[in-house]
Parts: structure tokens; C-alpha cells; sequence
């Protein structure tokens, strides 16, 4: 499996777009770049949608590729309750989504 930075060198390197062209199109240092490209520097979220935008990718799917990445970075070093971690966020994750979603329909209120 890919990580966001190869993803994203893969991309650069298909369109045939220098380091330093990206770097100057978010705003970044070349160096920054190219650590995120090698995994040694994690990127914000808003590099990512910059890079979504300059590489013409799907935001949302680089934006998935980067908060994984952060759940995994967050959760590597508790290897024995990591998978069960996940699951419990999953699951209040969807009770959250659900809570707003009946909170939008109500028209900001829950009501009985």
C-alpha cells in the first residue's frame, strides 16, 4: 500500500513536474516536499488539499490518505490495542455522524 508521500511523487513524476514547481505552487520549501514525499515529514491538511489541487487529484481521496496516516501515527506504538482502538472510534465516529445528521434535520435541535 502507497503511502501519501509516494502517492504524491508518483503523481508529480507522471506529470512531469519538478520538486521545486510543486513546492513553489503551495507555498512550501522544496526540502519540506520532498521530506513528505519520503515520508519523513508529515504534511498539514491544508499542503494536502494544495497538492490535491496542483497534482488534479481527488481531494477527498488524498484527504482519507492523510487522516489515515495520522490515526496510524497516533496509534504505532500500541500495537496490542490498536485494531480495537479503531474500532471503537468507527463506532462512535457513526454515532456522532448520526447525531448531527438528526441535528441538521431538526434544524439544529433534537427534539422528542
Amino acid at each position: 500500500m502507497k503511502s501519501l508521500g509516494e502517492t504524491i511523487r508518483t503523481k508529480r513524476e507522471s506529470m512531469g513536474l519538478l520538486l521545486r514547481e510543486v513546492a513553489a505552487k503551495i507555498n512550501v520549501d522544496s526540502s519540506l516536499l520532498s521530506r513528505v514525499e519520503t515520508g519523513a515529514k508529515r504534511p498539514t491538511r491544508e499542503q494536502v488539499v494544495h497538492l490535491a489541487s496542483v497534482l488534479n487529484e481527488d481531494t477527498n481521496a488524498l484527504l482519507i490518505q492523510y487522516l489515515g496516516e495520522r490515526v496510524v501515527y497516533e496509534l504505532k506504538d500500541e500495537e496490542d490495542l490498536a485494531i480495537e482502538a479503531v474500532m471503537v472510534a468507527e463506532k462512535r465516529l457513526r454515532y456522532v455522524s448520526a447525531n448531527n445528521a438528526k441535528k441538521k434535520r431538526h434544524g439544529g435541535a433534537i427534539r422528542n
